[in-house]
């Protein structure tokens, strides 16, 4: 498995969700919300994965460009584990997952401007992408309904 596919984001229509095969099951509202927000994501991704191309080719580079890979890579997953009929902790969970590791991605990109030089302007067209991608993961969790489902861990 090359590095292109392990890091690749499955376009929208792949995914088998209820909502998508019948609208009257959306219940939530979250499926127009979801897609914003994968949609986002997704352009997003494209220019971050550009931007770890960009890097040097150096030990450094290296393991900066992996790990804000890993981080956008378990973004985008982790939203299509969240959608569908699950239970609102599991939903949360992921959420939680998402903007730790949107978290992470911002905290690489200074690391990769102080190790690796990296170009501020490409930077900065991240930091935007990601503070526009937070209006959205907003919206999509407005959707999460909590229901009688029980977090055994008390968390949510």
């Amino acid at each position: 498995m090359t590095e292109e596919e392990l890091y690749k984001l499955p376009e929208w229509n792949e995914f088998v969700y209820a909502s998508e095969l019948d609208p009257l099951l959306d219940t939530t509202g979250e499926l127009g919300p979801a897609k914003a927000l994968y949609d986002h994501w997704k352009s997003l991704y494209h220019l971050i994965s550009a931007f770890t191309e960009s890097l040097p080719d150096n030990v450094s580079g290296e393991i900066i460009g992996s790990e804000i890979m890993i981080n956008a890579a378990e973004v985008g997953l982790r939203m299509t584990s969240a959608l569908g009929a699950v239970p609102y902790y599991f939903k949360m969970e992921r959420a939680t997952v998402m903007r730790f590791s949107c978290g992470r991605i911002l905290e690489m990109l200074e690391v990769a401007e102080k190790e690796c030089a990296a170009d501020k302007e490409y930077q900065q067209i991240i930091r935007e992408g990601i503070a526009e991608y937070r209006v959205l993961f907003r919206q999509w969790l407005a959707t999460f309904k909590k229901g009688d489902d029980v977090d055994e861990w008390g968390m949510f």
